[in-house]
């Protein structure tokens, strides 16, 4: 008799807690399953918190089972032909006070679009944990989707435990973005996630990379530039990472404006180093700094003070 199979037949225990960690193999124990599953039974009305540790259950042994009281739950998952979204539901179904996960993808990639996975934004989380042996991939639109799922959740942590070519050393770590999360992620995480109080993430630097945009002009008006020069230089890699190499920049003020104030280069070191920075990472390309004059179409909605009257004539027109 193994010593789950004891503890099933064992009188008066009323465990809050139950943490299996059992043999590395990955193959299902369809044995090993059904013994563990008849324990958490037996425990259903006090259990609180369950890890369950072992390549070779997942989460078999929590299908079916009806836990009021857990509240933590610590699970691996495997491949897609090993367990149906519908395995998952039915967990969550339930187990429908649980509030803090952890779930590892043990033999595939962590990708909140899989069916297998979507399932759980129908928790309640306050804390979240997602780890995987190859691949994490968090979208934007995937931290949109939990952060509506979970609007108070204080604690995120998404990383990978990629394979060791050897001691520390990541095999991959020519690819950084193979399972590292992209540090333009945080900015995301941290607006759409009010309440998060702790994050865990692997990132790798991507704000040199640029986005795709059609903007070929773009006019600063009063914009004011940061005193600092980390804070200078990091506007200047956010407008090189958003903007197209070539833009043509008019940083001062509209066209009734001009005889006022200088143009071009020659506007003060500060503005002429926020434009370097911006050409350091464009490749050199320039930025053409001037004079943009205004069409009539962005005309549309300015209205003097003078004429900010109703017209007799127009009794629709202010």
């Amino acid at each position: 008799m193994t010593t789950i199979h004891y503890l099933t037949t064992t009188k008066g225990l009323r465990l809050k807690k139950f943490k299996f960690k059992g043999p590395v193999r990955s193959q299902t124990d369809p044995d090993l399953v059904q013994a563990v599953a008849a324990f958490i039974t037996t425990q259903k009305d006090t259990l609180q918190t369950i890890q369950l540790l072992a390549a070779c259950l997942h989460i078999s042994p929590l299908v079916g089972q009806s836990l009021g009281n857990l509240t933590a739950l610590d699970i691996l998952v495997g491949r897609e032909r090993r367990e149906t979204a519908g395995a998952i539901q039915t967990v969550v179904e339930g187990c429908p006070r649980v509030s803090h996960l952890r779930i590892g993808v043990t033999a595939g990639d962590f990708d909140l679009n899989y069916p297998r996975l979507r399932a759980i934004l129908g928790w309640q989380l306050l804390s979240f944990e997602a780890w995987s042996s190859l691949r994490v991939s968090v979208s934007k639109d995937d931290i949109a989707d939990m952060a509506r799922a979970w609007p108070t959740l204080k604690k995120l942590g998404i990383k990978c435990r990629p394979l060791m070519a050897g001691p520390g050393l990541p095999f991959d770590r020519q690819s950084p973005g193979r399972w590292r999360t992209p540090l333009s992620r945080l900015a995301d995480i941290i607006s759409e996630f009010s309440e998060l109080e702790d994050l865990d993430a692997h990132f790798f630097y991507d704000l040199g990379q640029r986005l795709g945009s059609s903007l070929q002009k773009l006019r600063l008006g009063f914009s004011a530039l940061p005193t600092s020069k980390a804070e200078l230089d990091a506007m200047g890699m956010f407008m090189a990472a958003v903007c197209p190499p070539g833009l043509h920049i008019h940083h001062s003020y509209p066209k009734d404006m001009q005889r006022f104030v200088r143009a071009g280069r020659d506007v003060g070191h500060r503005w002429d180093d926020l434009f370097q920075k911006i050409e350091e990472l464009h490749g050199g390309v320039k930025v053409r700094v001037g004079c943009i004059l205004e069409e009539d179409d962005g005309m549309w909605f300015r209205v003097l003070p003078h004429e900010a009257e109703l017209d007799s004539n127009h009794p629709e027109t202010l």
